[in-house]
């Protein structure tokens, strides 16, 4: 019996080493490609072959807590059944150690994303001024940014981000569907492979805590939508 529980700790300590070994580059290139997404580094191409490695190690992150979830419970139930648990362990030990790198790699890429989209709200902020002034002097919001050019702005600015590197601008009856505001706007975040989120600006500040398609997170004086 002795060699035989030497041989399985050696596995599981083998296999752990491997999942650790495999987090580390995971973890680092989504951090990585995150902050790419969200710069004005790369072009836009390259910036969207970026969003895809992010995907990609998000995938492989969902798939380590459903298996660390899915060993846990099998575990449970070997325990309580006295069935054989060595595969459950050895599941449960990868997964385990997978995230115990993935975790802080994948809640540093949030925070880098977030910061992303707190620069886009500040780099928006002159182009908002400049929509009000416009309305403060004419009495109705421009019918597209050009008009802002050159009395209010001198250039329409960047978003600061290689994948969306526009503000988009709806006034009127395109604008009155989204809360009755007069004037948005809105930005589209990189695709990640589930769901379409967006970021916008109100000039009424009048953000609800659910719509468009999923629940909305305050930045700034803007808003995410997290589909």
């Amino acid at each position: 019996m002795k060699p035989a529980k030497h041989s399985r700790s050696k596995e599981l300590r083998d296999n752990s080493w491997k999942a650790l070994k495999l987090s580390v580059p995971l973890s680092s290139a989504g951090v990585i490609a995150t902050y790419f997404e969200v710069s004005p580094l790369l072009p836009m191409w390259l910036a969207m072959f970026f969003t895809m490695i992010v995907v990609s190690a998000g995938i492989v992150f969902t798939i380590a807590i459903l298996s660390f979830g899915f060993s846990l419970v099998l575990l449970l139930i070997s325990l309580l059944f006295r069935w054989e648990k060595r595969q459950a362990a050895i599941l449960f030990v990868l997964s385990a150690s997978y995230l115990l790198v993935a975790v802080p790699g994948f809640m540093a890429s949030q925070s880098i994303y977030r910061w992303g989209f707190v620069n886009v709200a500040l780099r928006g902020a002159p182009l908002v001024s400049a929509i009000r002034a416009y309305e403060a002097k004419y009495g109705h919001p421009p019918e597209g940014l050009n008009n802002l050019v050159p009395e209010f702005i001198d250039k329409i600015p960047g978003t600061g981000m290689s994948v969306s590197p526009e503000y988009e601008y709806r006034s009127g009856q395109a604008a009155a569907a989204y809360d009755e505001n007069p004037w948005i706007l809105s930005v589209r975040p990189p695709f990640r492979g589930v769901g379409f989120d967006q970021f916008f600006y109100f000039p009424g500040q009048n953000y609800p805590q659910q719509g468009y398609g999923g629940w909305l997170e305050p930045i700034r004086d803007w808003a995410y939508v997290h589909e």
